[in-house]
């Protein structure tokens, strides 16, 4: 491990590293010797596709046509109904109420009573649709907030990655504008070894999120930078060597600092130009701990048990409840009840956490696809030269 929190950026060639506990992925063993290409690699959406077919992150965004609902209700995947017939808690309730239906009626031969009865007609204790009319309301009143507060969650956090999005496009549109080729010898190696941090930046930044740290996610992240030599394998062996729980976002930023305040010591860029980059790179570094932070405290636990509790407890009073009303009709009317309630449970859990496999979570690293490819032809654009 090493024995700073930061490596230096350009350590001696003797320097030895010792690479942190489970940060080691064995991919450039199998690679060649990696010095930067002179221009950014392409890539694209393909190489999603061993992740998909694993099932470790989410599809692209279903998109749907809201003027033609009927034709939406064939639709199955990314639906409530799919989650809810996932739910255990689904079956046992909808079990409870027609066990209870067929004691009721086919073995205890107890009439059907109507709504407005007291229950004096059958032996059962009696309890009316009023007596649960209040809890009733409560449920409702959690779900409905629940679902409000979920959906703010997951707003954030799409906006909080569109926002890291945005400044790295920036970041390149002003590396493009302020080192173009010829500007200095070394102009264009230089632009491109910033977009080269910077999407390694987007890349691990997002890939060590508690959702996709475990799962195999920051292995094929790791495994891309090195296959499309965003780093170098000194820089790779540099990150890898970092103390345990180091961020590599963190240390990637401070590379980019370190090149930015070097360049302007030098004469390549002014001290504007420079914050301004710096300004964008902080930006891009708050909005990946505003994701972080999101995912490291979901909803308070106690809000979650306590509705969850009520909702629980009110569904199995309508599965006793409905037995009297409806003879087995009662069943659709306890399926309806227990789709629309537990679908809305399920969707605000789906919607307050929008990273991981589910099919409403954010397909994240579809979109990292996309700003790689554009910034990979942008950068390497030359620009236009000076008496244009």
């Amino acid at each position: 491990m090493a024995n700073s929190a930061s490596t230096p950026l350009l350590p001696d060639k003797d320097s030895h590293i010792v690479e942190a506990d489970g940060l080691h992925h064995n991919y450039h063993s199998s690679l060649p010797h990696r010095e930067y290409n002179n221009d950014l690699p392409a890539v694209d959406k393909e190489c999603l596709e061993e992740l998909r077919k694993a099932g470790i992150i989410a599809k692209p965004t279903i998109m749907y046509d809201e003027s033609s609902p009927v034709a939406a209700l064939t639709a199955f995947g990314g639906t409530a109904l799919k989650t809810v017939l996932l739910r255990p808690d689904f079956y046992l309730i909808m079990l409870v109420h027609i066990v209870l239906s067929y004691l009721y009626y086919d073995v205890w031969h107890n009439p059907v009573i109507p709504a407005a009865s007291t229950g004096q007609e059958q032996p059962w204790p009696f309890i009316s649709a009023a007596t649960i009319a209040i809890p009733g309301s409560m449920i409702v009143f959690f779900l409905v907030f629940h679902t409000s507060q979920a959906y703010t969650r997951f707003f954030t956090q799409y906006l909080a990655y569109r926002g890291i999005e945005g400044k790295i496009s920036r970041i390149a549109s002003e590396l493009r504008t302020n080192l173009p080729d010829g500007s200095f010898p070394e102009a264009r190696v230089e632009r491109l070894k910033i977009a080269r941090w910077l999407l390694s930046f987007l890349y691990l930044g997002l890939a060590n999120l508690p959702q996709y740290k475990d799962n195999g996610v920051l292995d094929w992240a790791w495994k891309q930078v090195l296959q499309l030599e965003l780093l170098t394998e000194k820089e790779e062996n540099k990150l890898k060597a970092l103390p345990k729980g180091q961020s590599h976002a963190k240390e990637l930023m401070s590379w980019i600092s370190q090149k930015l305040y070097r360049l302007e010591k030098d004469g390549r860029i002014d001290a504007f130009c420079q914050n301004g980059l710096l300004s964008q790179l902080y930006d891009a570094g708050s909005g990946l701990s505003l994701l972080k932070n999101h995912v490291v405290m979901p909803v308070p636990f106690a809000f979650f048990h306590l509705q969850n509790f009520i909702l629980i407890i009110y569904l199995l009073l309508l599965a006793y409840t409905y037995t009297m009303f409806a003879r087995y009709w009662s069943i659709l009317a306890m399926f309806l009840t227990c789709l629309s309630l537990l679908g809305l449970r399920e969707l605000a859990c789906a919607l307050s956490d929008p990273f991981g496999n589910d099919d409403t979570d954010l397909p994240i690293f579809d979109y990292v696809i996309e700003i790689h490819a554009f910034i990979s032809t942008f950068v390497s654009m030359p620009g236009l030269e000076k008496d244009e």
